[in-house]
């Protein structure tokens, strides 16, 4: 597996992204972008309570929960790491960081 196989692409379906999480957690981790920073996402959970029509990469942070919105749906991120930080999940993540609007 290199690098490059572990970037997650929005555009994607949410199946494949979650899929693709599980597939690399825990060793290497699925990859995306936050303000030119790497996030290594871990955990997902597929999200069907959402009803806002998703535009792939936004970000909604709301009591202590993470949603991604994938092409055709949202994703709850349950577990990542911000670099150079530890794992958390996304409660904790949120104490103590905010992501940007959208993700790459």
């Amino acid at each position: 597996i290199f690098r490059e196989h572990c970037n997650i692409d929005f555009t994607q379906p949410r199946l494949s992204l979650h899929n693709l999480v599980r597939g690399l957690s825990h060793y290497p981790a699925a990859l995306c972008l936050d303000q030119e920073k790497i996030l290594k996402i871990y955990r997902t959970e597929m999200d069907s309570l959402r009803s806002e029509k998703p535009n792939p990469g936004k970000v909604i942070q709301e009591q202590g929960k993470i949603w991604v919105s994938a092409s055709d749906g949202w994703l709850e991120i349950m577990e990542l790491q911000a670099e150079g930080r530890k794992r958390l999940d996304a409660k904790s993540f949120l104490l103590g960081h905010s992501l940007s609007e959208t993700l790459a």
